[in-house]
């Protein structure tokens, strides 16, 4: 069994409708729920017609994809860590523009246990994004949760933000988390809008080649 220390709450703005609107805190958004398996054709097993006929809907797996996980303690694989540009929609008479943030995305590995025992569970390999604006404030936020995945030892290490985007990017790192969800509504241009905002408090990390959190 490995021991960890408890970090303090981190927290994930994801807007579920919405997701190019810009937060100043940092945001994680839900990316179009586009599917793309791979297709290896060795791994398929053909089904006949009348055996998938019989096949009751409700026993079907779904396909892992972009999602908002149920409040619930979850092991998450960080499975990537990028910079990416996106655009700003047009505003009255402001054009759109261009803009950069830090993006992570993160991959569900487990479900451990959801606080409503009536949701349904996100599929194992469900993914979401954690998204961070490049301004004072947004990179403040991302470097708090950089030091709750890696660690202090980043603290005096001289590195630059490329070089802990680099190591967060390397898909070696996994947390357990408690993961906690609050609507709240939009205002000014977002009135009469729901956002939801994914509270994420880290129990556990690990760095491979460590066994992933169970």
């Amino acid at each position: 069994m490995f021991s960890f220390k408890n970090h303090p709450f981190s927290f994930i703005y994801l807007q579920r409708y919405h997701p190019l609107s810009i937060f100043p805190k940092g945001i994680a958004e839900m990316p179009p729920s586009e599917v793309n398996p791979a297709k290896d054709e060795t791994t398929l097993t053909l089904l006949d017609l009348d055996t998938v006929s019989s096949l009751s809907f409700d026993d079907l797996e779904e396909a892992p994809g972009f999602v908002i996980p149920p409040a619930g303690v979850y092991g998450l694989l960080l499975e990537t860590a990028k910079l990416e540009e996106f655009t700003k929609k047009a505003k009255g008479d402001e054009p759109a523009t261009k803009g950069h943030r830090i993006a992570h995305y993160y991959t569900i590995e487990a479900v451990e246990e959801l606080i409503d025992p009536k949701e349904q569970k996100p599929p194992v390999g469900s993914k979401f994004s954690e998204r961070f604006q490049l301004n004072e404030q947004g990179l403040k936020y991302w470097k708090t949760k950089a030091k709750q995945i890696l660690g202090d030892s980043v603290d005096g290490a001289n590195l630059t933000v490329a070089n802990v985007i680099k190591e967060l990017g390397a898909g070696t790192y996994r947390i357990k988390a408690k993961v906690a969800l609050k609507v709240t509504d939009g205002t000014g241009e977002n009135l009469g809008k729901k956002f939801t905002n994914i509270q994420i408090r880290v129990l556990e990390r690990k760095k491979e080649p460590d066994l992933p959190v169970s």
